[in-house]
């Protein structure tokens, strides 16, 4: 018999599973941050946990051997992971357009309003040094193997790693390749697949982290229905936004999440309308399929688009077609920074302070 995860009550008198460790920057493993520690300190303990792969706190697990403070280890492991990805954004944009696109692309990405993730105790970081690195094998270096072996890790970090399947496929049918080197291709589903098997091995179903999906109320719902429910939910969040005076409110919600959800989903629908026509079909769809599979797989009870803007790093595709439009106009890339950097100052806030942001 399995044992089940210990609940009590944390900041603002919410139940939740774990709380974040003991020891330098604990508040930036807060929430989710709190299961990969809790992961990597006692492996999957619990059915709930399943739905984080394991990737990210197996790495935590390895740098405590050199120090016990599993929280500080994981900010550096997420800042080093996150620059990372930077830089291979960096090039991409480098190399399907110039140095300014690439540099815009980079800014956009890095100050983000939820881009603080990339330096907190959550898988994001590493999910995004690992897709960015292995689009970069696949259209700069025109390795599948390569490309193929590091999206195999990438679905190791993340379920959405296996959708590297689909830019991986593009490249093998549109150049027709017929290379050894085209198993390549086996790479992101043999990621999904291991992690399977490693579910199976201790215990569990070896697709547990799709049914467990249940206990975190996401379940399959028709898009549209999720669209409408996340005009609604966004405009009952409209009201708050001209009240500074609850942003430090005692509730753990954020009370206008559900207005800034619905702005993140609509920048995202239209970025991936242009990725159609700047980016190779095979990626761009790729970040479509990460950025709006939330709408397919909703938080049912309360918030549609729970997470979504931060979700949306992870498609850092639609990134390099936002520095492709602002990168060449100064102006516009200063007015969109002057405008993202003081929500995600308001955002960290919330967060580092225990308020469920995204």
């Amino acid at each position: 018999m399995l044992p089940v995860a210990d609940t009590g009550p944390g900041p603002g008198g919410q139940d939740i599973p774990y709380l974040p460790p003991p020891g330098p920057f604990s508040y930036w493993a807060n929430w989710d941050g709190a299961w990969f520690t809790h992961i990597a300190q006692h492996g999957y303990d619990t059915v709930d946990a399943t739905v984080f792969f394991p990737l990210y706190p197996f790495a935590i697990r390895v740098c405590t051997a050199l120090a016990p403070w599993s929280a500080l280890l994981g900010v550096l492991l997420s800042i080093a992971a996150s620059l990372a990805g930077l830089y291979f954004v960096y090039e991409l944009g480098a190399h399907w357009w110039s140095v300014e696109v690439a540099r815009a692309a980079t800014l956009t990405l890095a100050l983000f309003p939820t881009a603080f993730y990339l330096n907190a105790v959550y898988s994001e970081s590493l999910f995004l040094a690992l897709t960015s690195a292995s689009v970069w094998a696949l259209y700069v270096r025109r390795d599948l193997l390569m490309a193929g072996i590091i999206g195999y890790f990438a679905s190791v970090t993340r379920n959405t790693g296996v959708l590297l399947l689909v830019p991986l496929v593009g490249e093998v049918v549109q150049h027709r390749q017929r290379t050894w080197r085209t198993i390549g291709v086996l790479g992101p589903p043999l990621g999904l697949i291991t992690y399977a098997i490693y579910l199976w091995h201790v215990g569990y179903r070896p697709f547990q982290f799709v049914t467990s999906q249940r206990t975190w109320e996401r379940q399959r719902q028709n898009p549209l229905v999720t669209i409408r429910q996340a005009w609604e939910h966004g405009a009952d969040g409209l009201r708050y936004i001209t009240h500074p005076a609850r942003i430090f409110e005692t509730s753990a919600a954020l009370p206008s999440s559900g207005t800034i959800n619905f702005a993140c989903l609509v920048l995202m629908t239209l970025l991936f309308v242009v990725a159609f026509i700047r980016l190779p079909f095979g990626l761009a769809l790729y970040a479509g399929l990460v950025a709006l599979s939330v709408l397919g797989v909703p938080q049912t009870a309360g918030v549609p688009l729970l997470s979504l803007p931060r979700f949306a790093l992870a498609s850092f595709p639609l990134f390099l077609v936002l520095g492709s439009l602002l990168g060449r106009r100064r102006v516009a890339l200063v007015g969109w920074l002057a405008f993202t950097i003081p929500i995600g100052a308001y955002l960290t806030l919330e967060f580092v302070t225990w308020r469920w942001v995204a």
